[in-house]
């Protein structure tokens, strides 16, 4: 052991000394090791929130995603990367909600950007356009105000929007007085 420590202590030592001679390889060193190490950490962070860590939801077992399969988009290469978790449609959500007996209930959402005018001009948002279904197949309920009714959930019905706890504490300040207001989208 002895000997082993004796080299790995000139090793290191003739580093160092490598290291001071030239500072700018140095640093470009210390820059890419720092690099690698935070890209590391950033995607162990969000591997370890999505895949290791359990939904922050009732049930959170029982609650699946479905997506459609498109295996003509594999040849289309802007696409290609959509094949197998592909947007559903609708019509096509409506006929699988009408006769399917595996669930307790299905629901649609899509990621979507909205621009929203407001008293400090406009600005864009990201959020979800969903089905009144979303919330209570979560199992989860708005803070404040209700969730969308059945009639509002099909085309052609009435324009309504939720904003999130952190949308309402940042543009809103907490207001209770939000609900109810109309909100200037696209």
């Amino acid at each position: 052991w002895l000997a082993l420590a004796d080299t790995v202590g000139q090793d290191v030592r003739f580093a160092v000394r490598s290291f001071a001679r030239r500072p700018a390889f140095t640093v470009a060193a210390l820059f890419t090791i720092g690099l690698g190490m935070g890209a590391a950490t950033g995607i162990y962070s969000v591997t370890d929130g999505v895949l290791f860590r359990p939904l922050p939801l009732p049930d959170a077992d029982r609650v699946i995603a479905v997506w459609h399969v498109h295996p003509e988009l594999r040849g289309v290469p802007e696409r290609a990367a959509m094949w197998d978790h592909g947007p559903v449609s609708l019509p096509e959500y409506e006929d699988w909600r009408a006769v399917q007996r595996s669930f307790t209930d299905v629901a649609l959402y899509a990621g979507a950007a909205f621009a929203v005018r407001g008293d400090h001009g406009t600005e864009i948002n990201v959020g979800y356009e969903a089905t009144a279904s979303l919330l209570p197949v979560l199992g989860v309920a708005p803070v404040m105000g209700r969730n969308f009714t059945p009639d509002e959930d099909r085309v052609g019905g009435a324009p309504v929007t939720m904003v999130s706890y952190e949308t309402w504490i940042t543009h809103y300040g907490s207001n209770p007085a939000v609900l109810g207001q109309t909100v200037d989208l696209n």
